[in-house]
């Protein structure tokens, strides 16, 4: 039996929680009343094209809500892996020193400024406070640069239509994609499913407002793994 076979069961395996929703409901808010609420991690794994939370659990799509969506840039250093240098709102940078930086100007974010001479050496990122089907705390998800012009695409698609991302239930998966030299990496692929209720779209416009401040304090922590053609994972946060 694989591994994803393994993970597959165990997700599909039947909770055995008692089916009552009023008593779940009473036992969760005491719950969030005893600690600080921190939104979960969910890392891409490309090999497999999982997403993957913090404690190791797996799934090969995920449903929810997009409840805001954040530009961010961060370079690393080529010999340690830590951030020299990130920028927040995707115009200014920080460099490790203090000294700030206009990222429009910057030579670190132009073509071919990174180590293979074709990326660049600071790294675009979206980061995605995402509510998945059944949670009660969102999660933040870092998207590689190779999934950020389709993800824009269908964020476009939807303020065309005057629709807010938290105004739709969305289904994301992870589609194999290889570089010119034989790469592979995970591409995000992403649509609508439904639009949320009344009720659903109230409580993550609450959720969004709540958790704003934890999706910009969220910056990467592993260092930005690279192939020849700049396909990057972006995955481990810390908040």
């Amino acid at each position: 039996m694989t591994r994803a076979n393994t993970m597959d069961e165990f997700f599909e395996a039947p909770s055995n929680l008692p089916a009552n929703p009023d008593l779940m409901a009473d036992l969760l808010a005491e719950d969030l009343d005893g600690f600080q609420a921190t939104p979960v991690k969910i890392g891409i794994e490309h090999r497999s094209r999982c997403f993957m939370t913090a404690d190791g659990h797996v799934e090969r799509s995920l449903s929810g809500i997009i409840l805001l969506s954040q530009k961010t840039r961060v370079r690393f250093s080529e010999t340690d892996s830590k951030i020299v240098c990130l920028s927040a709102d995707h115009k200014t940078g920080t460099a490790s020193d203090g000294t700030e930086i206009s990222c429009a100007t910057c030579p670190h974010n132009q073509w071919g400024s990174g180590g293979n001479g074709k990326a660049k050496a600071c790294k675009e990122q979206r980061k995605l406070l995402f509510l998945p089907e059944g949670w009660e705390i969102p999660a933040v998800i870092f998207l590689p640069p190779t999934s950020l012009r389709r993800f824009d695409r269908f964020a476009s698609a939807l303020v065309a239509q005057r629709k807010p991302l938290p105004s739709v239930v969305v289904t994301m998966r992870l589609e194999e994609a290889r570089t010119d030299g034989g790469a592979v990496f995970a591409k995000l692929a992403i649509e609508v499913a439904r639009e949320t209720t009344p009720e659903e779209f109230q409580n993550a416009v609450a959720l969004r407002q709540a958790f704003r401040r934890t999706l910009e304090d969220a910056v990467v922590e592993a260092s930005v793994v690279e192939d020849g053609n700049g396909a990057a994972d972006l995955t481990e946060v810390q908040f």
